[in-house]
């Protein structure tokens, strides 16, 4: 049975994402076992996802 990462170590690896580590980070939020998490847990980790996103996006066009 694999561990469950906390949820604020999840979403410290996410705010610390830039487009050079993306992948990386794909890959990390990809071998979560979601099973593991609550409902609300994953939303926060969505919603950390999305404004990262956002955030490199934004960040990109200036």
């Amino acid at each position: 049975m694999e561990n469950k990462i906390q949820v604020e170590e999840v979403l410290k690896k996410i705010s610390e994402a830039d487009f050079a580590s993306c992948r990386e980070t794909v890959e990390f939020i990809k071998n979560l076992d979601m099973a593991l998490y609550t409902t609300e847990e994953i939303k926060l980790i969505s919603n950390k996802l999305s404004d990262q996103i956002n955030y490199l996006i934004q960040r990109e066009m200036k």
